[in-house]
């Protein structure tokens, strides 16, 4: 009930949100179209839902296909300033400057990542410096309709669309319908949520989050779960969904027979200190043995890592996309080449003047 003062904010968001995709429909307002493919990665439910990794999982797949990506996002997190021109974000770039996200994707995957504010200028940007690159991957941007987009894939994990209300009273961007406009639906937790029925024609690509290894945040090294056994231990996040991170590390201590664990959740994309982990190994009194973090918290705490009293580790989790939709999901990226060659021929064959 508590949220019913909300619903009248909320009916003129979704009727804001609604109208602004009518006026691009229509062509009253114009979308800045790439020479590239662009696939846009996204969701409409806010945070946690596991799309960074899965962008990071479907930039895989276009390389093993043989396409040359590049990513572009907007660096949520970084700071205001940061983003007013466009960046490119390299692997020792600052968290602050980039964004943890951004950062996260550079490091972990052999191609270029572009942020700015505008999706539009960081595509121009990427495309001006990276000439060899024939497909674009915008990390979220379902909203960003300025940028005309070859392919919509919409994120979503088991809580579906919530209490199917859009902002602030609910936790969706954009209305519950809209989604089946989103041509593929990418399933975090393998199945479609209860709350959320495709229509025919949408391709659904299941994928798990799946636990890889524990690293050192100082240096990278690893670290073996063995060696968890009888350790005191801290966890700590600050994502959209840290729950989701407490449960697989709660699994993974259970089997390695660690002695205790705690758990501390801080906001989404909290910009670390480390006053911000000092302050939680003086709380323990001495009874700590090790910090673990997720791999979005460790790009942040990094560069303090190595002066912390304790040893900080993180959490290295892949997407896992289900092998039985593979050849689907190639398929519907071979059509975005195909249809890129078709518009290449006919610009050749246009007549000049």
């Amino acid at each position: 009930m508590w949220l019913f003062p909300l619903w009248p904010i909320s009916l003129f968001y979704r009727s804001a949100m609604a109208l602004r995709r009518y006026a691009y429909r229509q062509g009253w307002l114009k979308a800045w179209r790439a020479p590239v493919p662009v696939v846009v990665v996204g969701n409409v439910y806010v945070g946690g839902t596991g799309k960074t990794p899965f962008t990071l999982a479907l930039v895989k797949l276009l390389q093993q296909q043989g396409w040359r990506p590049g990513i572009v996002s907007r660096g949520y997190g970084a700071r205001q300033s940061a983003t007013d021109k466009p960046e490119l974000v390299l692997p020792e770039s600052d968290p602050l400057q980039v964004g943890d996200e951004p950062l996260l994707m550079a490091r972990r995957r052999n191609c270029p990542v572009v942020v700015h504010r505008q999706r539009v200028t960081a595509v121009q940007h990427l495309l001006s410096l990276q000439s060899e690159i024939d497909i674009v991957v915008c990390d979220d941007g379902l909203q960003h309709l300025a940028l005309a987009r070859d392919l919509e894939i919409m994120v979503l994990d088991q809580r579906g669309f919530g209490n199917r209300h859009c902002l602030p009273a609910g936790p969706l961007r954009e209305p519950a319908i809209q989604a089946n406009s989103f041509s593929v639906w990418a399933c975090n937790g393998a199945v479609p949520p209860v709350s959320a029925s495709p229509s025919h024609g949408v391709v659904l690509i299941p994928f798990v989050l799946e636990p890889t290894a524990l690293r050192a945040v100082a240096d990278q090294s690893p670290y073996a779960l063995p060696d968890l056994a009888g350790k005191r231990i801290l966890l700590f996040a600050g994502i959209g969904a840290p729950e989701r991170f407490f449960t697989s590390m709660q699994t993974i201590l259970e089997k390695a027979q660690a002695e205790h664990w705690q758990m501390r959740a801080f906001p989404d994309h909290h910009p670390y200190q480390s006053a911000d982990l000092a302050s939680l190994i003086a709380q323990s009194a001495g009874q700590l043995d090790l910090l673990i973090c997720t791999e979005k918290d460790a790009v942040k705490c990094q560069k303090f890592a190595a002066q912390l009293a304790l040893p900080l580790l993180y959490l290295a989790v892949e997407a896992q996309i289900d092998e039985s939709v593979r050849p689907q999901l190639w398929q519907t990226l071979a059509a975005l080449k195909q249809t890129q060659s078709i518009e290449a021929l006919s610009r050749i064959n246009q007549p000049t003047m």
